[in-house]
């Protein structure tokens, strides 16, 4: 079990480094304010299936690091931020 620690925590750093770099996109609080607001309306009112496309649309990724999972949204011009 303590290899698969070990191995796991390898590939934790693996990814961590590959991701690094990766450009960012500037977005403004209004703007960024306005996308929360309307994925959360999309949350609240919609059915189970609207919900779950909604989810697999916005979430690139999920990147897992330590306890926490972070889910990844893309962005215009494929760039990439933590949604959460």
């Amino acid at each position: 079990m303590a290899w698969r620690i070990g191995e796991f925590r390898a590939r934790v750093t693996e990814l961590e480094d590959a991701t690094a770099e990766e450009p960012g996109v500037d977005v403004s609080r209004p703007q960024f304010g306005e996308i929360v607001s309307a994925v959360r309306e999309a949350l609240d009112t919609g059915s189970a299936a609207q919900r779950k496309a909604l989810i697999k649309t916005l979430v690139a990724e999920i990147r897992v690091s330590g306890d926490e999972a972070l889910p990844f949204c893309p962005l215009p011009e494929g760039a990439v931020f933590a949604c959460a």
